[in-house]
């Protein structure tokens, strides 16, 4: 699990574990940044010293909001190089593991890709180009019996949203719980190319 450490990625963690699969989690704290390349690649060797990857997940994500016009280039490369160039490293790394044992990659999108809006133009398009690789993926994989789905939690109690929006009412915003249990159905299923919504 890509961004292990952290709010939708921490709970999943502890979830699986408590249920018996052996877990590999990373981010930024544990030395992953998944915008470079070798940072994830490293990860995923490391994972497989273990064992076959059964799945890849990407929790990854970062949100800065704000008129793209008036955006700091550091905070809009970090949500470029994060959401979407992470994305393809995560997924290009992660094929010849998930080939071998015949796996899924499960990346995470957001509501907010439906539709873009002011301020969040740079966050947005970013989630749009996930659902897209999703899809793609599938497509492209299938021959080599690999899954490729997305989740898409609406607005989630997470640390990364109370601190975008401190003064947001947490009873509007769902449990990590309710994300992580369209995770573990997502991971049972035969499908591929699914955009599944948790609201």
């Amino acid at each position: 699990i890509f961004g292990a450490s952290s709010g939708l990625g921490e709970h999943l963690s502890a979830r699986l574990q408590s249920l018996g699969a052996k877990v590999h989690g990373a981010s930024r704290t544990t030395g992953c940044d998944i915008g470079i390349t070798n940072d994830v690649s490293k990860t995923l060797e490391a994972a497989s010293e273990n064992g076959k990857i059964d799945a890849v997940i990407n929790f990854s994500g970062v949100l800065h909001i704000g008129k793209l016009a008036e955006m700091p280039q550091d905070e809009l490369d970090q949500v470029v190089q994060t959401n979407y160039v992470g994305a393809l490293n995560i997924a290009r790394l992660s094929h010849k593991y998930l080939k071998h044992s015949r796996g899924q990659l499960l990346l995470v999108s957001s509501s907010s890709y439906f539709r873009g809006r002011k301020d969040y133009a740079a966050y947005s398009s970013s989630k749009a180009a996930v659902v897209n690789l999703t899809q793609a993926l599938a497509e492209e994989w299938a021959p080599d019996n690999i899954r490729v789905n997305c989740i898409v939690p609406r607005r989630a109690n997470t640390p990364m949203r109370r601190a975008a929006f401190p003064l947001e009412d947490s009873k509007l915003l769902i449990h990590p719980n309710d994300v992580s249990l369209g995770v573990l159905e997502l991971l049972k299923t035969s499908t591929s190319g699914m955009i599944s919504h948790v609201s």
